[in-house]
């Protein structure tokens, strides 16, 4: 007999939240569907069996929002809107959602756009860089794609401060270590902020609060133990960290990365491939021995997997071409070629200008005067 307790209904619940999770799934909606479908035709089928006492018992328990979806007055309900709502209800994020989220004219990425339009760039080719590396090693693409378009939206309250937004001004020129650190490290906590103002899913949320995990805000601090003479003592590191979490999923690993290889390739902009390997190799290194991968699940296999893809994908933005042999010869600088020797002069222009010509005075008619007319003569 089948089972219509709440506890059944959230069987079906869970079973439909998770297939719209689409972890790799193309069909995740569409089989998600038809287990919403199937909680509601076990409820409908139990008629009386769900009295209103035990509709109120069904909210209390975990899933119990789609227990409440499943009774006949919520049945004509947009279908279009069950995933999402079914994704939200049980914590997952859902394909559909991620489709909505990766829109570039979402409010918020459109306000990103005009308040901070460096940072909206940026965030784009983190992106292309994340999402083609994410594929390699098999990881959630579509979700890294979102993350990434979403994990700088805390620069838009102080987009000055940041390189990507400058315009031959910096203003940092004129604070000091410690309060140019601190503005440069909110724009987690402001992005957190704005995350949360615009209902953003949790997992979308992790790429914002774990992008930087805790590193050190390393200009900043160099410039203020340069100002303490060196003294390490003298200079409190905690000040220049970023509060974390450390990326604690594939996911967010990889856009951590990203979002370093791409703000370092900007600013260095190299032009050969053995250029872009020591980047790449030196940025991923140093995320690896501070730690900040410990905790992200990238084995060292997918590490190697991340570096071979960050480099194919900045070769291709940087133009870097292979030399063929004989290319050599274009890029050398051509011989002086010597000036063409004139022509020998003409004779006549050798012994200067051409005697004047002889005219004779039988060949010069002489100027004849019109006779003014008589009167009355024919003319």
């Amino acid at each position: 007999m089948p089972d219509y307790s709440p506890k059944g209904v959230e069987a079906d619940g869970v079973a439909a939240a998770m297939r719209l999770s689409g972890e790799g799934d193309k069909r995740g909606p569409v089989n998600g569907t038809r287990y919403i479908r199937q909680a509601l035709a076990r409820v409908l089928a139990g008629g009386s069996m769900f009295s209103p006492l035990r509709a109120r018992r069904a909210a209390t328990v975990p899933a119990g929002g789609a227990a409440l979806l499943s009774f006949p007055e919520f049945a004509s309900a947009q279908a279009s809107a069950v995933p999402v709502e079914v994704g939200s209800l049980f914590g997952v994020i859902t394909i559909l959602q991620l489709q909505e989220l990766t829109r570039l004219d979402h409010p918020l990425l459109q306000e990103l756009l005009r308040k901070a339009p460096g940072t909206y760039h940026h965030s784009i080719m983190v992106a292309n860089l994340a999402e083609q590396a994410a594929e390699r090693i098999q990881a959630n693409s579509t979700l890294v794609r979102v993350g990434a378009f979403y994990h700088d939206i805390g620069k838009m309250n102080r987009p000055p401060f940041f390189t990507e937004n400058q315009e031959g001004v910096n203003p940092h020129d004129a604070l000091s270590p410690q309060v140019s650190a601190r503005i440069i490290i909110s724009h987690v906590s402001d992005g957190m902020e704005m995350a949360r103002k615009y209902r953003l899913p949790n997992r979308i949320q992790d790429f914002i609060a774990e992008h930087h995990g805790n590193r050190l805000v390393y200009v900043f601090y160099m410039n203020a133990l340069e100002q303490a003479g060196g003294n390490e003592e003298a200079v409190d590191k905690s000040r220049f960290r970023y509060r974390g979490p450390r990326p604690r999923s594939r996911e967010t690993g990889i856009v951590a990365l990203a979002d370093s290889v791409d703000a370092a390739a900007t600013a260095l902009r190299p032009n050969t491939e053995e250029e872009i390997v020591r980047l790449v190799s030196k940025l991923v290194d140093d995320h690896l021995k501070d730690g900040q991968l410990d905790n992200s699940g990238l084995t060292l296999g997918d590490i190697k997997q991340l570096k071979a893809s960050f480099v194919e994908t900045l070769k291709g933005r940087f133009h870097v071409r292979v030399r063929y042999p004989g290319n050599e010869e274009l890029m050398e600088e051509p011989a002086a070629t010597p000036p063409a020797a004139l022509p020998a002069p003409r004779p006549e222009i050798a012994a200067g200008p051409p005697a004047p010509l002889a005219v004779s005075v039988t060949n010069v008619r002489p100027a004849v005067t019109p006779t003014p007319a008589v009167p009355g003569e024919p003319t």
